[in-house]
């Protein structure tokens, strides 16, 4: 009798990973990191976001399936169900917001391009907690392991003045910086307007979650029987 205590093995767990991903439902993948933002070297990696639904029968037999998942081949490709993004849409959590809004769109379906327009609709000042926590800690780990380069300083640089376009404008906006003028004041200078920009926001702090209830009821609603493996 195997022991229900026991560790599974990596294969196995990307096995039943897989099986999971390949039952669901791809409305929307995207391309996230340097590819967003358009500083994409040759030797960059391609690193894909995709929202997938649940049919209604499979979480019915196991929530385990509203789980976030990952595959590594060909791409590092990162699966969030939708029931997820919802909660942290909501909630402003960077990572989402970027995943959903990313300007490389590379697949979406009707649902895919609703929930894009949602989030475009209802920008929230939450998003500066989740984006000015991400950051802070980035600049703690790596200077506390002297990693940073130019590179390491753009991408907290670019997240902040995006954050900063945010609140003064309500608008979501991947540019690229320059990074012969990314160092740890030019991030320290564009933390500091980042919270100004917060303090002077009139956005609102939270989303109305009623439309994004209902895009969620939507696509439950289409989406009831699982894909055949």
């Amino acid at each position: 009798m195997s022991d229900p205590n026991a560790e599974i093995p990596i294969h196995e767990q990307d096995r039943r990973s897989n099986e999971v991903i390949e039952r669901r439902y791809t409305i929307l993948t995207t391309m996230v990191g340097s590819h967003a933002w358009s500083m994409a070297t040759p030797k960059s990696d391609r690193d894909m976001w995709n929202l997938q639904v649940a049919p209604l029968r499979l979480i019915k037999r196991d929530e385990a399936n509203l789980e976030s998942k990952m595959k590594r081949i060909p791409d590092d490709a990162h699966f969030h169900e939708a029931s997820k993004v919802v909660k942290e849409l909501i909630k402003g959590n960077l990572n989402f917001v970027e995943g959903v809004m990313s300007p490389k769109l590379e697949f979406a379906t009707e649902e895919g391009h609703a929930i894009r327009r949602l989030v475009a609709e209802n920008p929230t000042k939450g998003t500066y907690h989740s984006m000015k926590g991400m950051l802070e800690h980035n600049i703690h780990q790596h200077l506390k392991k002297g990693l940073f380069t130019p590179k390491e300083w753009g991408k907290i640089l670019r997240a902040a003045k995006m954050g900063i376009t945010l609140l003064e404008t309500g608008r979501y906006e991947f540019k690229p910086v320059d990074l012969s003028g990314c160092s740890e004041k030019a991030v320290r200078e564009a933390l500091a307007d980042l919270d100004v920009a917060y303090q002077n926001s009139t956005l609102p702090e939270r989303a109305d979650e009623r439309p994004f209830r209902d895009w969620l009821e939507m696509v439950r609603d289409r989406y009831v029987e699982p894909l055949p493996v």
